[in-house]
């Protein structure tokens, strides 16, 4: 309304109630879960996750006991390093249907 950032608080609290370790328990509580999972960021990628987001999110993994693979940080932003790791994990993990 000013020019400056306000906060909407029925979305702040939507996404304060999601808290990654309830996330991570419902992942654990899966009957069937993903084989893979990699975290890959930016190292400046801080306007859409700080990067001490996603280094909290990998310890949380791993005092979980959730097998995951940490890359080292990209040196970049958002969609400005090389996707090839993203890629390469992808095409180890995935698993498909043999066509006949």
């Amino acid at each position: 309304m000013d020019g400056k950032t306000q906060i909407v608080p029925e979305v702040f609290d939507k996404v304060a109630a999601s808290d990654p370790a309830d996330e991570v328990d419902r992942f654990l509580a899966q009957p069937e879960r993903l084989n893979a999972i990699l975290i890959f960021h930016g190292n400046q990628t801080a306007t859409i996750v700080p990067v001490e987001l996603a280094r909290d999110f990998d310890k949380l993994l791993s005092d979980r006991g959730v097998e995951h693979e940490y890359l080292e940080e990209a040196n970049g932003g958002h969609c400005d390093f090389l996707f090839t790791p993203v890629v390469t994990f992808m095409s180890a993990h995935l698993v498909g249907e043999e066509q006949p």
